[in-house]
């Protein structure tokens, strides 16, 4: 992955894990209540959930740019936005309806992006967050 693409100035050590477009989503009153997958420290994410789905009412599209992720930060950076979250200061993500929702801690509110490919966004954030799941090291008996 070309670390330019995502138009980061990265620090000291950090490394883009992934990037790719994205449209930032903007809450309007009224907006549907999403739960889905849960992405969380202790809660390994696995892929395969139901994602697809109409566009959730109330969430509008606040215009195309790239979501982020490095091992220290997600963002996005668009013509009509962008924001920045360090990963220490993430309380929670939730995969729904196409959208990657990420919860900072003390914010009731979301941010949200729309993704082609939420889910790898969604894997990748959770390896990042918990580090690789743990392999079955059981010796088989023979």
């Amino acid at each position: 992955m070309d670390p330019e693409f995502a138009n980061v100035d990265y620090r000291e050590g950090e490394d883009l894990h992934f990037a790719g477009p994205a449209k930032l989503m903007k809450e309007e009153s009224g907006a549907e209540k999403l739960s889905g997958g849960v992405i969380a420290k202790g809660t390994f994410y696995k892929t395969g959930g139901p994602m697809v789905g109409e566009s959730p009412k109330g969430w509008k599209e606040n215009g195309p740019g790239v979501l982020w992720i490095t091992t220290e930060r997600i963002g996005y950076r668009g013509k009509k936005g962008k924001f920045t979250l360090e990963i220490e200061d993430l309380d929670h993500a939730e995969l729904a309806k196409g959208l990657l929702l990420y919860y900072e801690k003390g914010e009731e509110h979301p941010e949200a992006v729309k993704l082609d490919d939420p889910e790898m966004a969604g894997l990748i954030l959770s390896r990042i967050i918990n580090g690789p799941p743990e392999e079955n090291t059981e010796e088989s008996e023979e």
